[in-house]
């Protein structure tokens, strides 16, 4: 039924691509778990197969040039996402 929903709603023919898109979905939606604040180049890899059939331009786009993580990296080394989730889960 997911199967079915997931190639009507991205309008794809090709069940087997079809299985791919699902796993990918199913693969980024646990990448989503880690509530990290950053880009994931995985992710981004992930919904760019899925894209592509729809728009081949998506799949000339080099997420590398694109993101500057630089910022989030230094959040992250001073330590404060860690006790922003520790107050959030004392409430």
């Amino acid at each position: 039924m997911i199967l079915e929903t997931l190639a009507k709603q991205l309008r794809m023919t090709d069940s087997v691509a079809a299985a791919g898109a699902c796993q990918d979905a199913a693969t980024f939606a646990g990448l989503e778990e880690s509530c990290k604040p950053e880009v994931s180049l995985e992710g981004l890899h992930m919904q760019q197969r899925l894209l592509a059939p729809q728009n081949p331009k998506i799949g000339s786009i080099e997420f590398v040039k694109l993101i500057a993580s630089t910022i989030i990296k230094e959040i992250e080394d001073s330590g404060f996402l860690e006790k922003l989730k520790a107050e959030y889960r004392g409430q």
